[in-house]
């Protein structure tokens, strides 16, 4: 009987050890990014240790382009990324289903439509045309431009290229008009006779982008750690925006964000990160808020895919959108007054 009574008291006693353990556990979870400027608060969030003040063990995986952010999502490797919000719908259009956090930053110049200098676009009518990742983004981004050339993006044939050897085919000239992103962007200009005939900045507001995941996956995702990676966000935005940080904030954009891009002037930084709105809290609350900018913009895409043909598994403009978690950390008086 004693042997049963201590048997019982030790396994009491693990479990409760356990459970003890367990409370101090930091969760784990791996946010995927690329070499995007405007995604680099989440370098920041790390190197600066904000999501250690969460709780959280947070991991940036960095991928090389765009069209990989699909599989990794998809397949499970990440919890978490950052996309534009159009490339987000082209996911969530395909299935499985998607599901939007927040809108974060927006390309402000940062996205460009370039062509040889003197290339007739109008007569290349049916030819292919660049891009660096074959989405609604990129679609609708290009089509508010041709449609001032009385064009359309069904026009032209789509091609999908990875960022370099998208810079290469427009330098050898197999495709004289392609769209693309800095740093690739500034490349093409200027080995390959480029111009520059269209930003983001021409449309504001016509690339904005996003955190995002797969919605089963986020689904598994305590609030409370949503709300921590979040808040691990808004803060690291903020310490970007602000000018004093500027030396710190560009050693993180050179070595981390744009890591493999090859080295940069701190004028091309500059560049780079005048090419991009990240978005204050202040710009948070707006875009993200019920009839706001996100919500327009879903609205505006929706509308545009619906009479290009393009629906398919997307069935509502904002069966995507799940701001809720967002909009409990902008509603923190504490936590917010500590960012400032």
């Amino acid at each position: 009987m004693k042997l049963k009574i201590s048997f019982v008291v030790v396994v009491l006693f693990f479990i409760i050890s356990m459970g003890h353990a367990s409370d101090g556990h930091r969760a784990e979870y791996r946010i995927a990014t690329t070499e995007w400027a405007g995604w680099s608060p989440l370098d920041v969030a790390e190197a600066l240790g904000f999501w250690e003040d969460e709780g959280l063990k947070v991991t940036l995986v960095h991928y090389h382009g765009g069209p990989v952010l699909i599989d990794v999502i998809r397949s499970g490797k990440v919890d978490l990324g950052c996309n534009m919000v159009g490339d987000v719908v082209g996911m969530h259009n395909q299935s499985p289903s998607m599901v939007i956090l927040a809108e974060i930053d927006w390309s402000h110049g940062g996205d460009m439509l370039i062509q040889k200098k003197g290339f007739d676009l109008a007569g290349h009518k049916g030819g292919p045309v660049g891009i660096h990742y074959d989405s609604p983004a990129i679609w609708y981004f290009m089509d508010k431009f041709l449609k001032k050339k009385g064009l359309g993006f069904l026009d032209f044939r789509i091609v999908e290229l990875p960022p370099q050897d998208l810079v290469a085919q427009f330098v050898a000239g197999r495709m004289p008009f392609i769209q693309h992103y800095e740093p690739f962007a500034g490349r093409a200009i200027r080995q390959g006779n480029g111009e520059v005939v269209a930003t983001s900045a021409d449309f504001p507001g016509i690339i904005p982008e996003c955190m995002y995941g797969l919605a089963s996956r986020v689904s598994r995702i305590p609030d409370r750690d949503i709300e921590s990676i979040i808040r691990g966000w808004i803060r690291a935005a903020q310490w970007s925006n602000d000018p004093k940080n500027w030396d710190q904030y560009a050693r993180i954009l050179s070595t981390r964000t744009l890591q493999g891009t090859g080295p940069h002037t701190d004028a091309q930084l500059k560049g780079y990160f005048k090419a991009i709105r990240i978005h204050s809290t202040e710009i948070l609350k707006q875009r993200n808020r019920p009839g706001g900018g996100l919500e327009n913009h879903l609205s505006e895409l929706w509308n545009f895919m619906a009479k290009s043909g393009k629906i398919n598994h997307w069935k509502t403009p904002l069966d995507i959108l799940d701001t809720r978690h967002l909009a409990r950390v902008l509603s923190e008086d504490k936590p917010l007054k500590a960012l400032k």
